[in-house]
């Protein structure tokens, strides 16, 4: 598995406990695996007006960091038969993420 650098927060990101305040939801990153600190990610609002998708929106976002390098492995690893040409979409979200230069042809 290729490893890709980018300046995100690295995973695995978590879904941490419920804010006794606002009861908005936590997305915690582990920063330091050896104290067991982690950095705060995203706080995830209550929304109302619509169907509970607050806890299915906290789980997307805690996913986004492996959601990412797998992306990258399908499109860079050269055992598999998806390639960055046939799919400039996918290429154009890496590139996004990890603030790389990218130019559709």
């Amino acid at each position: 598995m290729n490893k890709i650098s980018s300046k995100h927060t690295p995973g695995p990101w978590k879904i941490g406990k419920r804010d006794i305040d606002d009861n908005s939801l936590l997305v915690l990153g582990t920063e330091n695996t050896k104290n067991n600190k982690c950095s705060h990610i995203a706080r995830v609002e209550p929304r109302h007006c619509y169907n509970n998708d607050q806890e299915a929106n906290a789980r997307l976002i805690a996913a986004a960091p492996e959601l990412f390098q797998e992306l990258y492995n399908l499109l860079y690893t050269p055992e598999n038969y998806i390639t960055p040409e046939a799919h400039p979409a996918a290429v154009a979200v890496i590139a996004k993420v990890a603030q790389l230069k990218y130019r559709r042809v």
